[in-house]
């Protein structure tokens, strides 16, 4: 029996055996914190003290803030743990019990009077003691460099031993998950490769589960890929590196997109049990692994077939994608490429199992279980046997309905959100999460959207997706004149519980009405538009509102939370219809004065917004229609420009191709009628950016180009026109006439 002073000293030995590898990781995270924080701490002094007369007291505390952030961010849940933590832990994992590969160091080690138990813990527990005591080491020596740039606060103490326990839990994770592949291997070479495999199976199979949904199913949306590869990982390493990827420092504190309990509670949960599982498995592993273990590639030869088939399948049908992508052809080429890598990784799998050539031509049976399961798999993608692009819940069904563009920007509403906490996500992903509407109209009208685009599926699968001209203008696939064809994405909250995401296409021009009604759904309104929020509302009394019409910018100095209040009323109405049958006729500028510079945002006036007009004439603001926002006594001339190209690369060219040479014509008008007519086919290009151009282009004749000249009385009033242009089948027939005649022959 061995006596606890013996244990020690075994301990202690096997310590000496390993020092290099606590040398190796105490440098590694040497260089990683205290050195690091030290270049990057003493660069940003550096400037504080060469500049010291010439910052701000503003500037020099947003330096130290930044000082503060960049050694939190150091000591804390750095991005770069998650890659040195998964080195060090299969690196100390198979190190350690490396003499499980060897028979002479086998031999060696079972002549020494210790459990199998107490042999396994001796060398598990000096692997987490080197990493953690060298961590411990080098965090506190970090400490001491904040210390020294008096950048060291309580604060970032906390969060570093918060982030110091994580990181070690992770570490474990890892370690044990290493721990678990040395012992199902029977060599170094597949010990790592084990390791490679236990922690990123689970991303692979995950990563190509969205690619086959992505290229299969038209509906499938990004959306859908984040909740998915959001979700918590057994993988410590992947689950690890979201963690730290989710979460920075500002002003040396800790900041997450996502609730930050609610975030560590999920991973650190994970992380817990995927370390003691594993721990459990590899002692389990360990007693039960046969001593001549080290003659085979795998040490467990029931595990061979179990693991092959588990690598095959996902290779075979990954590598037919990849090979039905190049090519061009996901019919043959997707089911002859799975065909072809099912041989070849069968081959590859048998040749490191049996380490003979041979050996490829042994269990043909799995490998065509495996090569059947794989083209059975890509059947149920590639003919959407499960029915997922046809999906539509009953009305009955639905709790909630959230839906978005695929790629909002709405360049009036939330591009800019100086009221939320962290990074901002993005319109799409905040009407997503946030809106929830309840309004059975609103229910109703996705439902039509979607059953419509999903008809015009059947239409698309019967003409193998090249649809006749005559077909295809009654289907939603069509293009409009004005690009108001959309894709646009569906969360549905169903009453069960469960949330479903869906993308489908949508015509503006087919469904008009259901836009409409989504657009003007109150869930919807308040979480599309900053206006809606009650913290632009508490800002009001800080902010500059300016009312621009293409000329000028004036001041609103009365009540500004009145105005704010009429305009959300006059504005419930806008909806898809008021896009496409008016322009704005000016814009509403909100300015949030900040620490840099300022926040603004720009909202469009319509001329039927009569109530907010009349609050704007009250503070002497005169609102005119577009087509009258400037008068001909305020031009003095107006030049426009044509680019003659001869290739016929226009089909609305003004010449016939030969007629003319290439050439750049350009023309001034200056008679008062003229001028007159010009001016009602023209808009400001700055109005355009609020005319609801996401859903519905603007569209321009892109044939001239336009430029005011102002008149002295104009330019006395200081109007400033920053850019116009025609509209597209408004521009008046003289000017084709007057540049035909400028032509040169």
């Amino acid at each position: 029996m061995t006596s606890k002073i013996s244990y020690w000293v075994k301990w202690k030995e096997n310590v000496k055996r390993r020092n290099w590898t606590f040398v190796l990781c105490f440098i590694s995270l040497l260089f990683a914190m205290p050195i690091s924080a030290m270049i990057a701490l003493n660069n940003t002094a550096s400037v504080l003290s060469d500049a010291a007369n010439k910052l701000t007291q503003e500037e020099n505390i947003r330096l130290m803030e930044e000082m503060a952030s960049g050694l939190a961010w150091q000591v804390g849940f750095s991005n770069w743990m998650p890659f040195l933590a998964g080195f060090l832990a299969i690196l100390l994992a198979v190190q350690g019990f490396s003499f499980l590969y060897s028979r002479r160091k086998m031999d060696l080690y079972m002549s020494v009077p210790v459990s199998s138990a107490k042999r396994f813990v001796l060398i598990w527990i000096n692997g987490i003691l080197v990493f953690g005591a060298s961590y411990l080491i080098c965090l506190i020596l970090t400490w001491f460099v904040g210390i020294a740039f008096h950048v060291m606060t309580a604060t970032i103490l906390v969060q570093s031993l918060l982030a110091f326990f994580v990181n070690m839990l992770a570490f474990a994770a890892m370690y044990h998950v290493a721990l678990v592949a040395v012992m199902l291997c029977g060599n170094v070479m597949t010990a790592l490769l084990g390791c490679g495999v236990l922690l990123f199976y689970e991303a692979a199979v995950k990563y190509l589960f969205v690619g086959l949904k992505s290229t299969f199913f038209e509906s499938f949306c990004n959306a859908d890929e984040q909740r998915m590869l959001q979700s918590g990982w057994l993988s410590p390493f992947v689950g690890h590196l979201n963690l730290c990827s989710d979460i920075w420092y500002e002003k040396g504190k800790l900041v997450t997109d996502l609730s930050l309990a609610d975030t560590m509670t999920m991973e650190v949960c994970m992380l817990g049990f995927v370390a003691v599982a594993g721990g459990i498995l590899a002692y389990v592993l360990f007693r039960k692994r046969k001593t001549e273990s080290y003659t085979q590639a795998i040490a467990f030869g029931w595990l061979k077939p179990v693991l092959e088939f588990f690598l095959l399948v996902p290779f075979a049908i990954a590598a037919g994608v990849m090979t039905g992508r190049l090519a061009s052809d996901m019919d043959t080429f997707l089911f002859a490429g799975t065909v072809v890598a099912a041989l070849i990784g069968h081959a590859i799998i048998r040749m490191i199992y049996e380490r003979d050539l041979r050996a490829i031509l042994q269990k043909k049976a799995l490998m065509f279980v495996s090569m059947a399961v794989s083209i059975a798999v890509l059947c149920v993608f590639k003919f959407d046997l499960i029915g997922y692009d046809y999906y539509l819940p009953d009305a009955e069904q639905i709790d909630t309905v959230s839906v978005t563009l695929e790629s909002d920007y709405n360049r009036f509403g939330r591009y800019r959100v100086p009221f939320e906490a962290g990074r901002y996500s993005g319109i799409t992903d905040s009407l997503l999460e946030n809106m929830n509407s309840g309004d059975p109209d609103t229910i109703e009208a996705v439902l039509t959207m979607v059953r419509t685009w999903q008809e015009s599926l059947v239409v698309k699968e019967e003409y193998d997706d090249q649809i006749p001209e005559d077909v295809l203008k009654s289907t939603v696939y069509r293009e409009d004149a004005n690009g108001d064809s959309h894709w646009m994405i569906v969360r549905y909250q169903l009453k069960n519980g469960r949330e479903v995401y869906r993308r489908f296409y949508v015509n503006g021009t087919m469904t008009a009405n259901e836009l409409d009604t989504i657009m003007t759904d109150e869930a919807y309104q308040k979480n599309r538009y900053q206006i809606y929020l009650k913290e632009f509302e508490d800002a009001l009394d800080r902010m500059r509102i300016q009312y621009y019409d293409g000329k000028q910018n004036q001041f609103y100095t009365l009540d500004k939370k009145q105005l704010l209040e009429t305009y959300k009323a006059d504005f419930a109405g806008y909806d898809y219809s008021a896009i496409v049958n008016d322009l704005p006729c000016g814009l509403l500028r909100f300015s949030l004065p900040m620490d840099s510079g300022s926040y603004q945002w720009s909202y469009p006036v319509y001329q039927n917004y009569e109530n907010t007009i009349d609050l704007l004439s009250q503070n002497d603001i005169a609102v005119n229609s577009y087509e009258e926002f400037l008068s001909a006594e305020d031009v003095k001339d107006i030049t426009v420009t044509y680019y003659h190209y001869d290739d016929n690369r226009s089909e609305d060219s003004l010449f016939e191709k030969g007629e003319i040479e290439e050439q750049r014509i350009s023309v001034s008008f200056e008679k008062p009628d003229e001028i007159r007519q010009l001016l009602a086919a023209i808009y400001p290009e700055e109005l355009r950016d609020v005319a609801g151009e996401e859903y519905h282009d603007v569209r321009r004749d892109e044939r001239f180009d336009v430029i005011l000249t102002m008149s002295s009385s104009a330019n006395k009033k200081r109007y400033m026109v920053y850019g116009v242009f025609f509209l597209e089948n408004k521009t008046p027939d003289f000017v084709s006439e007057k540049i035909k005649e400028a032509a040169v022959r």
